[in-house]
């Protein structure tokens, strides 16, 4: 998928989200610089493009989980946590992880900053399971904005 593709996609879930009432809050560019010096990262292009849609908050999307701005940065930031949980579970956090995604603590995802991708691949980790390769960031978070569209019209979830 192309960068222009994405941003297509990105701006269609935006506008869906916003016709239902959804807050919808992406990040400045100041707040993305601000997490790749707090990170010491170069973050990849596709992260970067959803953060400045989606990065400080998108309705009920990640309802329960930590994935946004104020979560990403800080002293008790999801990658802390995220490597934390794996060496809770005696597995060795891969070098350069990246977490995008914590949910209630027991599960979640990332991507390795090392090599740099400008559209990475995403990892999964449950507890109790090992770590799962799922597919490109760019894939991912479209499967998942698809996956909570469908809940919302099968009513599984009441607000998007």
């Amino acid at each position: 998928m192309d960068e222009q593709d994405f941003i297509q996609k990105l701006e269609q879930y935006s506008a869906l989200l916003t016709q239902h009432n959804a807050e919808v809050i992406g990040c400045t560019k100041e707040q993305i610089r601000e997490l790749e010096a707090f990170h010491k990262i170069q973050l990849p292009t596709f992260y970067k493009i959803y953060l400045r849609y989606f990065g400080v908050t998108a309705g009920t999307l990640f309802l329960g989980s930590d994935a946004y701005y104020d979560c990403l940065i800080g002293s008790d930031n999801i990658t802390q946590g995220f490597i934390e949980l794996l060496h809770e579970n005696n597995i060795t956090p891969p070098d350069h992880l990246f977490a995008i995604l914590l949910h209630q603590g027991y599960a979640g995802e990332f991507f390795i900053t090392k090599p740099y991708m400008d559209d990475p691949i995403i990892y999964n980790y449950c507890e109790g399971r090992n770590i799962q390769e799922d597919s490109l960031f760019s894939k991912n978070i479209l499967r998942l904005f698809q996956e909570h569209i469908d809940y919302w019209k099968k009513g599984i979830i009441k607000a998007l």
